[in-house]
């Protein structure tokens, strides 16, 4: 359960 969390801090990072 750590991809999840990992996951979605790096997709928002990307998107700025």
């Amino acid at each position: 359960m750590g991809n999840i969390v990992h996951s979605a801090p790096v997709l928002h990072s990307v998107r700025r």
